[in-house]
């Protein structure tokens, strides 16, 4: 079975070895599939707080934004 970790920003399942940032947050690993995720939930990581328990519920308006960042960086977002 393979492993995967959620990046919390855009709901990605990724596989922690192909994280392209980690960062350590209330004392968990929280991995990340672009730099650009990365750095949103940096300037605001308690807005992401909780993704566990609230899958899909924050796609919307952000995730046009996301996949186009997503091509840009050559990642294939969730569908």
């Amino acid at each position: 079975m393979i492993r995967t970790a959620l990046d919390p920003v855009c709901d990605m399942e990724i596989r922690p070895e192909d994280a392209v940032a980690i960062e350590r947050f209330e004392g968990h690993r929280v991995y990340f599939c672009t730099e650009n995720c990365h750095e949103a939930f940096l300037d605001l990581p308690h807005s992401f707080v909780g993704w566990a328990d609230d899958l899909g519920r924050r796609r919307g308006r952000r995730r046009f934004s996301l996949d186009l960042q997503h091509a840009m960086n050559g990642v294939r977002s969730p569908r």
